[in-house]
């Protein structure tokens, strides 16, 4: 932004600077740093906010805009309209401009995932699917995550699209008595295929603080890649074994939930906690 007094942004990938330039020429960093302080023997985090006294003291002039400036944030929106109104109010007879074309209105990141699974299943349908207990499926997963995010409406909220590859593995059997030590039936299934799940929404992170929570989450889409299921009944008769083999494939491929993810950064931005929770809708 160019007039009596210079507004510049720049951003690389993990910084975001803006800096004022006033009438001498002295290029000044609009910063608001967070130190841990004690009070009454409980730490806090406590915001320097010497991006306001920078104001201030640039801007001491105008005192029209000083009640503007304690309510300042350190964005694009507030701080263009501090120095626009500071230029129109001390600068007669000159324009201030304002190259909003300069500032990338949309980040787009592209990146790898490397998680690890946890997956459950249960059958329902009546007897003697719902007898089934499964142990869980863990496996390493892998995948992509764009995120597309827009500086000019809030920088700490983006979108998300991503897409996992995981391994699953279930098995589970019981046997049931007919006719007490005389017909015993034996119900074995398991269920072996590949995981491709597709989430899709928002991610807010919260600013401020050492730690830096991340709440994500939106739809979820998941499908079973070329499953291989079995499900096997064996019927004793005294001395006598009957096996049957179920027909078909009962596995539903396709199927959506709602998918709830929250990550907490430290400031070295080292996961420190992740905590995840998946609704699916069969």
């Amino acid at each position: 932004m160019n007039g009596i007094a210079d507004l510049f942004y720049f951003r690389n990938e993990d910084t975001d600077l803006y800096l004022l330039e006033n009438e001498g020429g002295e290029m000044l960093a609009l910063t608001n740093d967070e130190k841990q302080v004690y009070v009454n023997g409980t730490a806090k985090i406590q915001s320097s906010n010497r991006y306001i006294r920078l104001l201030k003291a640039t801007f001491s002039d105008c005192m029209e805009i000083q009640p503007t400036i304690d309510q300042a944030v350190l964005n694009h929106r507030s701080l263009i309209s501090i120095t626009s109104d500071y230029h129109d109010y001390v600068c007669e007879g000159e324009k201030c401009i304002v190259y909003t074309k300069e500032v990338s209105k949309i980040r787009l990141k592209l990146g790898p995932v490397i998680g690890f699974s946890s997956s459950s299943l249960q059958m329902k349908g009546g007897e003697p699917f719902e007898s089934f207990i499964f142990s869980r499926s863990n496996s390493p997963t892998f995948g992509v995550l764009l995120d597309l995010t827009s500086y000019r409406m809030n920088e700490r909220l983006s979108f998300q699209l991503g897409a996992e590859i995981s391994s699953n593995y279930f098995h589970s059997s019981f046997e049931k008595q007919i006719v007490t030590d005389v017909v015993v039936d034996y119900y074995e299934t398991k269920l072996d295929a590949k995981s491709l799940l597709i989430v899709a929404g928002p991610k807010y992170a919260i600013p401020k603080g050492r730690v830096k929570p991340t709440f994500g989450g939106g739809l979820m889409f998941h499908k079973f890649i070329q499953p291989d299921f079995s499900y096997v009944l064996e019927k004793m008769i005294g001395d006598d074994v009957f096996t049957y083999d179920l027909v078909g494939d009962p596995v539903t491929n396709w199927f959506f939930g709602i998918k709830c993810r929250f990550v907490v950064l430290r400031e070295d931005n080292n996961i420190e906690q992740f905590y995840e929770t998946t609704h699916q809708i069969q």
